[in-house]
């Protein structure tokens, strides 16, 4: 377990990463892609879109309900909620958080950090663990095109997202609790080798087959 300072400087460093210029570090290229409605202000629903879709930090590495709690540690006055000015985020990249580099005593438990790529791992093997139970047949063995073709709803021979999403709820019987939307996205990008859109049966029984 990790103090949430660590997860903070992960956000911090992709940032970095974002705003690096040939002239050095300029903070105002990642504030203004953070601000999506251009008003000087990030609130927090443009936050947590910038750290997902911008410096590409997934759910399964920091859940939103952490995002929340840096995006108020950022904030400088503890009366304000609501956005994050430049102000604020400069200081925060220069590596200061609210009006000190301190915690206050109700956001100060640990913090778990995952390493992304470790998550990744844990989340396609239990995905492979699932589709391996369901394909099981007591006289046949593991039966791999079976199961593609069921999730394959419409027979058409490829999976769509729609329909791993689908099979994963209703074939899988996999509760969002354990396997989210934003996983399925993290699982359908990685078994659709070909960037098609959609989930040949070779790309679907190589992936068990790993």
């Amino acid at each position: 377990m990790k103090h949430l300072k660590d997860v903070t400087e992960l956000v911090r460093k992709r940032i970095r990463a974002h705003s690096y210029t040939t002239a050095g570090q300029d903070w105002s290229i990642s504030f203004d892609a953070f601000d999506k409605s251009h008003d000087g202000y990030v609130e927090f629903s443009e936050f947590r879109v910038g750290v997902r879709k911008i410096i590409n930090i997934p759910p399964l590495v920091v859940p939103d309900k952490d995002l929340m709690m840096i995006f108020r540690h950022i904030l400088k006055d503890e009366e304000q909620q609501d956005w994050m000015s430049a102000t604020n985020f400069h200081d925060f990249m220069e590596g200061g958080i609210g009006n000190a580099d301190e915690v206050k005593e109700n956001f100060a438990a640990d913090w778990v950090y995952v390493d992304e790529d470790a998550a990744k791992q844990r989340l396609l093997k239990r995905f492979k663990h699932k589709v391996l139970q369901a394909s099981y047949k007591n006289t046949a063995g593991v039966d791999l095109a079976s199961i593609f073709h069921m999730i394959d709803k419409d027979s058409n021979g490829s999976i769509s997202h729609e329909e791993l999403s689908d099979g994963v709820r209703k074939m899988l019987k996999v509760p969002e609790s354990d396997i989210d939307k934003t996983d399925i996205d993290t699982i359908f990008e990685h078994l659709d080798r070909d960037k098609s859109g959609a989930l040949s049966i070779a790309e679907f029984i190589q992936f068990l087959h790993q």
